[in-house]
């Protein structure tokens, strides 16, 4: 919203404009000067607004050597009021051009839960362009270089690089929602496309042999007790770290809770003996069963449960997640059942977590008969 205002100086009223935008004001001096405040309504001697035959405010008569400056002042009015409609105010442009948008992807990561994706992708960002990125510098261009940045680096996949231009898109797109930007420099930016790879899992075999090493700090031992029993039941990371004893039944048989990513219904999962005996093995310290730490110290800790169970592949919560559905996959176990006991709504997403083992293929395959065949 304009608004046209004035305020009394020495040679008359100098007229300016208010710019409201988003909660947000800016003040535009025009330099031009009229006799009368014709801004204001008409008042009587008591105060009171003059009203009209129509019911509305009078207002002043505006005077002849005033005209043609107030007419100027209506249409700058006007004017500016176009360019906030349509195309943002040079106000909307300072706030943008002003503000380091560096600063504002750290300060909203505490609102994505410091989830560990939007701080790779905020220190990426930093590594390339520095600690100082103004909004007015973010173009396609700058998003083309950034992008071609992330690719060529060694130790990242092309995954990796779109996961990270995602989330720098969802953090512009929440400026945009607060008013701070207008523009979308993400227009007819062209994301890295998503590569198939192979998902990590394990297989029974790997999970025995992490079942049968120690540790010697108890966080460590938390963290590989809380593997396993992912590998057991498919839950999620952030939700192990939630689960409560009260989630428990009496006999321990049932684990019922609401998963942090879809808390419109309660989970309910059958407990393995190997889940149970984790359960019944561990301290009481509060109403949390796991206490995991940070994500960091969790991922530091997985890649030493790896090392010294020889298993020679990169383990992660996730893992346990797609380890728990390959094996009951392998054990006979249907999509349908499996797909409820991760919490899937739909069954073609359970179709990602499971893989067969080429020795399941070929013994499947061999379990058709042999004919004969003339050849």
């Amino acid at each position: 919203m304009v608004v046209l205002r004035a305020d009394k100086r020495k040679k008359g009223y100098s007229l300016y404009l208010d710019i409201y935008y988003n909660g947000e004001r800016k003040t535009e001096r025009l330099k031009l000067y009229v006799q009368k405040d014709y801004t204001k309504p008409l008042k009587d001697k008591n105060g009171q607004l003059l009203l009209d035959k129509s019911g509305k405010p009078k207002k002043h008569r505006i005077l002849q050597e005033d005209k043609t400056i107030w007419e100027l002042a209506s249409a700058m009015k006007i004017e500016q009021q176009n360019q906030l409609n349509h195309k943002g105010t040079s106000f909307i442009h300072q706030l943008s051009e002003d503000k380091n948008f560096i600063s504002y992807f750290e300060e909203k990561l505490a609102s994505k839960n410091n989830n560990n994706s939007y701080i790779y992708a905020q220190k990426a960002l930093v590594n390339f362009i520095g600690d100082k990125l103004l909004f007015s510098q973010v173009t396609l261009s700058f998003l083309d270089k950034f992008k071609t940045h992330l690719l060529t680096q060694p130790t990242l996949q092309s995954n990796t690089a779109k996961i990270y231009l995602e989330r720098f898109k969802i953090i512009w797109d929440l400026a945009g929602k607060e008013g701070i930007t207008q523009k979308n420099p993400f227009n007819g930016f062209a994301f890295p496309k998503k590569m198939k790879s192979e998902k990590t899992y394990l297989q029974l075999e790997d999970v025995k042999k992490i079942a049968l090493v120690q540790f010697e700090k108890p966080i460590q031992e938390q963290i590989r007790q809380a593997f396993i029993f992912s590998c057991f039941t498919g839950i999620r990371r952030s939700d192990i770290i939630r689960i409560k004893w009260s989630d428990l039944s009496e006999d321990f048989r049932f684990i019922k809770f609401r998963q942090k990513k879809s808390a419109k219904e309660v989970l309910t999962i059958p407990l393995h003996s190997t889940a149970k005996k984790i359960l019944q093995n561990l301290e009481r310290r509060g109403d949390n069963i796991f206490h995991l730490l940070t994500d960091s110290t969790i991922g530091a800790y997985t890649k030493e449960i790896s090392k010294k169970a020889n298993l020679n592949k990169p383990i992660s919560y996730h893992v346990a997640r797609h380890s728990c559905a390959t094996i009951l996959y392998e054990h006979g176990v249907d999509l349908y059942t499996i797909s409820k006991i991760l919490g899937h709504s739909n069954i073609d997403i359970t179709k990602i977590y499971t893989h067969l083992r080429e020795d399941k293929k070929e013994e499947a395959i061999n379990k058709i008969p042999e004919i004969e065949i003339v050849l």
